[in-house]
């Protein structure tokens, strides 16, 4: 047997290593056909190139390093120089046609892929790899897999033995090069192609199981990423306002290596049944992609794929919401790199920063997430793409633990870069839409198909209003050209009406439609519109024709002052207000260094939650700056002021109630003490603390008519509280919470 080795590196590998192509490639895509050597049964007379021992002891180190705290541990990397040319033996054929076969053996491995640093088949040419024992091959690869940079890389093969085999027509001989440059030896029982199936935990839920029947569309497009040097992940493609199919795909920031270029996308890697133990198939994938947009301060990153999914592979592009999701939701992905699982929520979401990240927290109750499942996408009941998984610890023998999942909402605007939000690649003509549907490649085009697929708000930096005035973005889905379409609306069941809009709307263009001026009261304001009669006829896809849309209106009551100044990287500073349904009411991001800011935030009688966030953990003050940040109610009480803010995020809930439009009372508290504010007009008598079940938690009186009071209440941490406090001229009772 033959070496081929120069050196080994050790690799935290959980596929195989890949390498850049542009749009037009289709690597990785297999071309049918069989190698001519995988049926016979004469003696192909095969060389194997023998790889070196690996290192028992170190793969036992590296097999620990399983867990989910760390990158899951795959094998080892052989470096090598494998070719046409100093291995293998040719085949001459009768009509002058050749064969290239060799071997590689790596003993003990699970499983073998290979990386290839010079890769060009000719015309006619194919190219297969299959395992010794003949029971699974990748390819064919032909002309169409050729790169630009002559690169290359396979999936895995299970098995210690692997077989190459290049087939080259006479009439370009000599024109093909092949050069293998590594060898990853697989140490972990792989069973099948990618891993020991069913190792994730006993409590997930297969996505093809009748728990994930209403989510086949949106698992098509979520799919197993192989990333070098890094470890299993998962993420999503993903639909963009105008629905041009580019392959743009949502996953986490803490994914990329620097070589994304060398990522395989796996999709449709599902179980054929609810069967856990069923392997899924593994020959729906593409290779290589380019990072975009990412961002620390929800962890989430865009890329763009350097292939289109083939049509065969009949994956969706999922839809998104920039609305902060407060029902039920749904996790899609692949725990340890195993078949793809589902998990549900049927809880209320929760918007927290966790370590600084921005992030939704959910609570499962049904499945769970693992090591693998990062990057994955998390789901609202509209069935749009709200988030991807960050991190957390839900576990199957932890079911009341959290996950956390980077808010998309925070992630669209990011620090106001092309490269740090996800609004110029999913909304690159700034229609400002709020949310859209998934996408499907492969669906009909009609003659006559009118869509309106997104609504805005015409004023959305003017929250305090009564007033409110929305647009309708409608697109022309269909073949011919419209002139005419009604839409229906309706605003939160009560206000409702049509317009009539007219004009000349060529195929995939889009129009924007002004709605008549709403009424609106403090809160959600729920907006459903029906696109009706194109051209005077009838919608030749009516599943379309309904939009939903959701925003927030502050009747306003009075407001309060957000001033802050940052540091020396004003980007890494953001900061949103959240009502008591958790939805974003304001928000703020993209800073300069060093500079004063003062927002004015009107509010509506109840509490709201204040988040600051530095998403490199050090705060606006004071190493790298002198930076801070302070609240100020309308009569100018001071609510919060820091100085020295050197955390990743800090959070207070503040409390509003009104007879006269003006701020009587405001309540906050973290884990050691509570403050209370009254108006210019008003003090303090006494406060008491108690918890909804109504114990006593302590109280204070007061003789010298203090308008600021502070109690403490050390022993109380994030809990809901009651605060009754006793003024020269009520007495409210408001609800806060302690934080931690």
């Amino acid at each position: 047997m033959k070496t081929g080795l120069k050196h080994i590196s050790r690799i935290l590998l959980a596929g195989a290593l890949l390498f850049t192509s542009n749009l037009e490639s289709n690597a990785q895509i297999s071309y049918g056909g069989q190698p001519r050597g995988y049926n016979t049964s004469k003696n192909l007379g095969i060389d194997y190139v023998q790889m070196p021992s690996i290192d028992t002891v170190a793969v036992k180190q590296h097999k620990k390093a399983n867990n989910k705290v760390g990158p899951m541990v795959f094998g080892e990397i052989i470096e090598t120089e494998i070719n046409l040319f100093n291995s293998g033996n040719w085949e001459t054929l009768k009509n002058g046609d050749r064969i290239w076969r060799t071997g590689i053996q790596s003993d003990g491995a699970y499983s073998i892929n290979l990386v290839f640093d010079d890769f060009f088949i000719p015309d006619g040419g194919q190219f297969f790899i299959y395992n010794k024992d003949k029971t699974a091959y990748l390819g064919s690869f032909t002309s169409k897999s050729n790169r630009k940079d002559s690169k290359f890389a396979t999936d895995l093969l299970s098995g210690e033995a692997i077989v190459l085999e290049y087939f080259e027509p006479a009439d370009v001989a000599g024109e093909g090069a092949i050069n293998v440059s590594k060898v990853v030896h697989g140490y972990v029982d792989m069973k099948s192609l990618t891993k020991a199936l069913g190792d994730s935990d006993d409590c997930h839920v297969n996505v093809v199981c009748e728990e994930g029947d209403e989510w086949v569309k949106e698992a098509s497009a979520v799919a197993l990423i192989l990333v070098g040097s890094k470890g299993f992940c998962t993420g999503t493609l993903i639909n963009n306002v105008n629905e041009d199919k580019k392959p743009y795909f949502l996953t986490a920031e803490h994914c990329l290596n620097g070589s994304e270029n060398l990522w395989i996308y796996r999709f449709n890697y599902n179980s054929p049944d609810c069967d856990v133990n069923k392997e899924g198939p593994t020959s729906q994938s593409v290779l290589g992609s380019t990072v975009l947009a990412e961002g620390l301060n929800t962890d989430f990153a865009l890329l763009l794929l350097d292939t289109l999914p083939p049509d065969d592979y009949e994956v969706q592009y999922a839809g998104w919401s920039r609305n902060t999701p407060t029902d039920s939701l749904v996790g899609i992905h692949h725990p340890q790199g195993d078949v793809k699982k589902i998990s549900l929520s049927y809880s209320n979401a929760d918007l927290v920063s966790q370590k600084g990240i921005a992030s939704v927290e959910v609570v499962w109750d049904l499945g769970t997430t693992e090591i693998g499942s990062s990057g994955s996408p998390l789901f609202n009941q509209q069935h749009q793409v709200v988030g991807q998984l960050y991190g957390g610890n839900a576990a199957c023998n932890k079911p009341n633990e959290p996950d956390y999942y980077g808010d998309f909402s925070t992630s669209w605007s990011g620090s106001g870069t092309s490269g740090s939000q996800l609004k110029a690649w999913l909304d690159p003509n700034s229609t400002n839409t709020m949310s859209i549907d998934r996408y499907d490649p492969n669906r009909i085009i009609n003659n006559l198909d009118a869509k309106p697929i997104s609504a805005r708000d015409a004023n959305p930096n003017r929250m305090c209003k009564t007033r409110a005035d929305y647009v309708v973005i409608l697109r022309n889905q269909g073949l011919t050209t419209l002139a005419s379409v009604q839409l229906d609306y309706d605003l939160n069941g009560g206000q409702s009406g049509s317009v009539m809009w007219t004009g000349s709307l060529l195929s995939s263009e889009t129009t924007e439609i002004p709605l008549p001026t709403f009424v609106v009261n403090n809160g959600v304001q729920n907006l459903t519109v029906t696109s009706r009669y194109p051209n005077g006829g009838i919608d030749d896809d009516t599943l379309n024709d309904v939009l939903n849309a959701s925003f927030v209106a502050i009747d306003s009551a009075g407001y309060f002052t957000l001033n802050f100044k940052t540091d020396n990287y004003g980007d890494e500073t953001s900061w949103y207000l959240k009502d008591e349904n958790n939805v974003i009411v304001y928000s703020g991001t993209n800073y300069d260094n060093n500079t004063i800011y003062k927002e004015n935030l009107c509010y509506g009688k109840g509490c709201y939650t204040f988040v600051i966030n530095d998403y490199r953990g050090d705060g606006l003050c004071c190493e790298y700056g002198d930076g801070y940040y302070s609240l100020v109610a309308s009569n100018g009480d001071l609510i919060g002021l820091d100085n020295e803010f050197e955390e990743a995020s800090w959070d207070t809930t503040i409390c509003f109630d009104y007879n006269r439009h003006e701020t009587t009372l405001l309540v906050h508290g973290n884990s050691n003490f509570v403050k209370a504010f009254v108006s210019q007009d008003e003090y303090i008598e006494s406060i008491e603390i108690y918890t909804l079940l109504g114990q006593f938690m302590g109280s204070e009186t007061y003789d010298d008519k203090p308008k600021i009071i502070t109690i403490e209440v050390s022993s109380i941490k994030n809990t809901l509280l009651l605060a009754r406090v006793k003024t020269n001229r009520e007495v409210k009772t408001l609800k806060f919470v302690a934080l931690e």
